[in-house]
Parts: structure tokens; C-alpha cells; sequence
């Protein structure tokens, strides 16, 4: 939900763009978690390796 690393208006163009794609959006709510903002290289920093990675890690490993 940080709005200036991924603004609501442009996730949805940019799965729009993708029409014959399967989409799906999940919004990670920074004070959920206990942060003030997450950021845009927040998501990869080791102190999110508990609370975030699994979640793209999962995803990915559904299709591998």
C-alpha cells in the first residue's frame, strides 16, 4: 500500500496491459506489519525475509 512505489492507477494499467494473462493483486499493508512504509527495495531487505518473501516464494513455486 505504499502508494508512491506502486500507484493504484498504474498496477491496474499494467494488469490491463496483460489482457490474456491470468492476473491477480495483493496489497501488502505496511502497518499490518509494523512498518511505517515498506519502499521500493524495502520488500528485498533482509529484515522483510520473514513477513514478505514467502509470500513471492510460494507463488513462484506453484508454477515451477
Amino acid at each position: 500500500d505504499d502508494k508512491d512505489l506502486a500507484p493504484p492507477k498504474a498496477v491496474m494499467a499494467l494488469m490491463n496491459f496483460y489482457n490474456n494473462a491470468d492476473t491477480s493483486l495483493e496489497t501488502i499493508n505496511a502497518k499490518k506489519l509494523g512498518k511505517k512504509h515498506i519502499g521500493h527495495f524495502g520488500f528485498f531487505k533482509s529484515e522483510n525475509k520473514s513477513n514478505l518473501w514467502g509470500m513471492p516464494l510460494n507463488w513462484l513455486s506453484d508454477f515451477a
